[in-house]
Parts: C-alpha cells; sequence; structure tokens
C-alpha cells in the first residue's frame, strides 16, 4: 500500500513540476514501464520513398528539419542554412529559399520554419525576426520584426491560426505566444536548463508542444492556451526532479547520467496513434507507440540513432 501511495505522490508532483495548467490531471496517462519492445517491423512499413531530385541548385548536405505539407516537400539544411523545396509526387526541384546575408529577405542564423498552407505562406525565423516567402513559387513577400528584435531570444516557432507559439530556452518562460495583434504572452515557466531543440509538432491538427528537460507531460494548444494531454510514466527510470538545475555545471552532470529517462525529442499524433522520441538510459533512443483505441503502449530502443528531425507518416490501422 505505501508503495501504491509513493508511486501516486511522485505522479503528481511529476505532473505539477511540468505544468502550471490546474487541469493537468486530466491528461491520460501511458504507461511505459520497463520499455522493452524491440520488434518494430511488425508496426512499421516503409510505405513509399520519394528520390529527392539532384540539380546543381539543390545539392543537399544535413537535414536539420523535412516537413511535408500539402504538395510540398520541405528541407532545411543545417549546413547551407537555406531551405530546399521539392514537389511531393515526384521529388522534383522546384526552388530555394532563405539565403545566408546581410538583406531583408536573407540571414545569418537560420532558426526554424514554418508552412501555413491556407495562406500558403513559408515563413523562416531567425536572428532578426521573420522572413515570409510565397509557398508557390518561394518569392519573398516581406519581413517582420515583431520577435527576435534585441538578438535570439525565440529560436523555436510554430503558427496556429493567428497565433505563433514560440520556444526560448533562455527566457524565464519556455513557451509563449505572438498573437495576431503583435502581443507576447508567456504560458509556460522554464523548468531549469534547456536545449535548443525541437518544440513544436503538427500533424492532422493536433498541436503538440513537448515537455521541458527532465519533464514528460506533453501539452496540447487550443484556443490560446496549453493543456496537459499525455504523460508518458516511466516510473522509478524518469528523471528525479532533484536533478533539474539552472546551473549549467549541474546540468551537464545530470545529462551525462545514464541511468534515467531525461526528456522527449519528438512526438506526433493521428486518429489512432501517438508517437514519441525518447532519450533514455545509457544515452540511448526510445520509441513510444501509443494504440489510442486498444490503450496500449509499445515502447523501446530504437536500433538506430536519429540524425534529425524528419517528416513522420504514422500508421492508420
Amino acid at each position: 500500500m505505501k508503495k501504491v501511495l509513493f508511486a501516486l505522490f511522485s505522479l503528481c508532483a511529476c505532473m505539477v513540476a511540468c505544468t502550471e495548467n490546474p487541469s493537468a490531471t486530466e491528461c491520460e496517462v501511458i504507461d511505459v514501464k520497463q520499455p522493452k519492445f524491440t520488434n518494430w517491423a511488425s508496426l512499421l512499413s516503409i510505405a513509399e520513398v520519394i528520390p529527392l531530385e539532384n540539380t546543381n541548385s539543390s545539392l543537399l548536405t544535413v537535414a536539420s528539419k523535412c516537413r511535408v505539407e500539402g504538395n510540398l516537400i520541405l528541407f532545411q539544411d543545417f549546413k547551407l542554412k537555406s531551405l530546399f523545396v521539392f514537389d511531393k509526387h515526384n521529388g522534383k526541384f522546384k526552388y530555394e529559399v532563405g539565403k545566408v546575408g546581410y538583406s531583408e529577405s536573407e540571414h545569418v542564423d537560420f532558426l526554424d520554419f514554418s508552412v501555413d498552407t491556407e495562406h500558403s505562406l513559408i515563413t523562416i525565423l531567425d536572428e532578426r525576426g521573420t522572413t515570409l516567402f510565397n509557398e508557390n513559387n518561394g518569392k519573398f513577400l516581406r519581413r517582420d520584426r515583431s520577435i527576435n528584435k534585441s538578438g535570439t531570444d525565440y529560436c523555436r516557432f510554430m503558427v496556429v491560426g493567428n497565433d505563433t507559439l514560440l520556444y526560448s530556452p533562455y527566457k524565464d518562460y519556455s513557451i509563449s505566444k505572438l498573437s495576431q495583434d503583435k502581443r507576447i504572452e508567456d504560458l509556460r515557466k522554464r523548468n531549469g536548463i534547456q536545449m535548443e531543440n525541437e518544440r513544436f509538432f503538427s500533424m492532422d491538427d493536433n498541436n503538440l508542444v513537448l515537455p521541458d528537460y527532465g519533464c514528460f507531460v506533453i501539452d496540447t494548444y487550443k484556443k490560446g492556451k496549453l493543456y496537459p494531454k499525455y504523460l508518458l510514466d516511466f516510473g522509478s527510470e524518469a528523471l528525479p526532479e532533484k536533478y533539474i538545475s539552472d546551473k549549467y555545471d549541474d546540468f551537464e552532470k545530470t545529462d551525462n547520467m545514464k541511468r534515467y529517462f531525461k526528456s522527449v525529442q519528438m512526438c506526433f499524433e493521428n486518429s489512432k496513434w501517438l508517437y514519441a522520441l525518447v532519450v533514455g538510459p545509457q544515452q540511448k533512443y526510445y520509441m513510444v507507440f501509443y494504440d489510442k483505441n486498444l490503450k496500449k503502449a509499445y515502447a523501446g530502443p530504437l536500433d538506430i540513432e536519429p540524425v534529425s528531425y524528419t517528416h513522420l507518416t504514422l500508421p492508420t490501422t
């Protein structure tokens, strides 16, 4: 009985520490204790391969992010700091946007990008704000300086309707939103030292926000607010709250610990499945596939290391 009460207390403490929303108890708890599943071939298969056209204008290096949006494949090149756009159906190269430079249409540091298919816009986040391009032809439209006015305050973003979600690993609040009237509202307080990795993932109108380092409550964004949606319960293997710190030396020691699950790196959801990629014991990557209908989780180590945030198509059956 004492063990049960202790487990419940620890679970509640984690939820309170990782979210300020009073409705946190409404999120769905996913049991991923003892994640040893390895038969990924029984769940996953490659449905289609689309080779991207290799031309003198589209010589790619390493992807820092890749998305499929509408009829386009968008490849953010880490080394070239540019965005290459291809046709989704045949892989033909269409155009390049966001080159390195100092003009209004250029940047020094390519931080992130977002696509608004409804308004045919591609938006790039850089150290001076955002640049907007026409999705149909890649033509530069304008620069917006509503964010990053005094340096790189925010390094990741996602456009949701008339709002723009913002992520900062440096400010007191890690998650904020930019409203249509250009006001910034803080949504979630930062929980210790954070890294400059992805925070926002969208699929089939499911807008998910990853937790901070050391937390495992996945939020959803709707009607201008963050709401806890899923808690990945790793039991005693989840990083204890006492190791979360605002000091870099403490953070390095914690990040090098080999015993615990530490952070959620990726997350997608459709009508049937939730997928998450997590950094676990021995610094290994673990995958979690959660069947939302059967309430069953498949969790275990990934046999290869992911090299970047790439587009993922979840199974629908």
